[in-house]
C-alpha cells in the first residue's frame, strides 16, 4: 500500500504518529540536555526543530513531521566527525551523516525513485571502502587509528 493510500484509509492513525513525533522528540530533547553527555546532542536536535520549523510549517508533505529528526541526524553526525580522535570513528560519523541526507531526502520527496536510492547508496559505499582503505592504511602505519599523530605530521 503506498503513503498516500494509507494516510487517505486511515488518517487517525498518521495523525497518532504524527502527534507522538510531535510530542515525543521534544520531550527527548529535553531528557538528553539534562545529562552532561547528552548536552551537545540535545541543542544540536533543538536547533534541527528551528532551523527546519519554517519548512515543515510550509509543506504539505504528511512525512514532513519526521523532517527535523533528519536535519537533527545531520548535525549530530557531523559532531562526530568533527570531535572524534579515532579515524575510525569519523568514518562511522560519515556513514551517519550519508543515513541522514538519505532520510531528509526521502520525508523531503516523499519518496525517491529506485534508481536514485541505488545511485547514492553505490556512491556511500563506495567512499566507505575508500575510507576504510584510508583507515586501514593509517593504522599500518602509524600503528593507531588517533589522527593526533596525523596533526604532528603537518606541524
Amino acid at each position: 500500500m503506498s503513503p498516500a493510500a494509507a494516510l487517505r484509509d486511515r488518517p487517525w492513525h498518521s495523525l497518532g504518529w504524527g502527534s507522538v513525533l510531535f510530542i515525543v522528540t521534544p520531550i527527548a530533547v529535553i531528557i538528553a540536555l539534562i545529562t552532561v553527555v547528552g548536552i551537545p546532542i540535545g541543542l544540536l536536535v533543538l536547533f534541527a526543530y528551528i532551523v527546519t520549523r519554517p519548512v515543515v510549517e510550509v509543506s504539505q508533505l504528511p512525512t514532513r513531521a519526521g523532517m527535523p529528526l533528519a536535519m537533527g541526524l545531520i548535525f549530530v553526525s557531523l559532531l562526530v566527525i568533527i570531535s572524534r580522535k579515532k579515524a575510525l570513528t569519523q568514518v562511522i560519523g560519515f556513514l551517519m551523516l550519508e543515513n541522514g541526507i538519505a532520510l531528509l531526502a526521502a520525508l523531503g520527496t516523499y519518496g525517491i525513485p529506485l534508481i536514485v536510492e541505488v545511485g547514492v547508496f553505490l556512491d556511500a559505499l563506495m567512499g566507505f571502502l575508500v575510507m576504510q582503505i584510508v583507515v586501514y592504511r593509517i593504522q599500518q602505519t602509524f600503528e593507531s587509528l588517533d589522527i593526533e599523530q596525523l596533526n604532528r605530521l603537518s606541524q
